[in-house]
């Protein structure tokens, strides 16, 4: 199926039915539509660190916080981390708001699940 960036809020089709069926082919394999916001993890961050700040610094910083270090991607200078259990969208706010202000942390956010069609 070829990429598409149709949607079909807001689209008048006359009554065809057309409309209709451009969001049906959006739908991906597991019925969520191509166009619905992104999907998370329950229980991983990805966390864009300061410049500055070795491996042990981001083990220290996971230690901290109770996580995990999964990866350390040294070429973006950002890791992911995984969290002991699956926090709610509240817990994840408020983890959220913690890490960004630590110093080692640039910025943190929810790892987001792509699914490829």
């Amino acid at each position: 199926m070829p990429l598409s960036c149709a949607t079909n809020r807001g689209v008048d089709d006359g009554g065809s039915g057309q409309a209709a069926d451009v969001a049906d082919n959006m739908k991906g394999p597991l019925g969520r539509s191509k166009t619905d916001g992104p999907e998370y993890t329950s229980n991983t961050l990805i966390i864009s660190l300061n410049d500055g700040y070795n491996e042990d610094d981001v083990y220290a910083l996971a230690g901290k916080y109770d996580m995990e270090v999964l990866y350390i991607y040294e070429n973006f200078n950002m890791c992911a981390t995984k969290l002991p259990r699956d926090y709610t969208d509240a817990e994840f706010k408020t983890l959220i708001r913690k890490l960004k202000a630590d110093p080692i942390v640039n910025d943190a956010s929810r790892d987001v699940i792509m699914h490829l069609y």
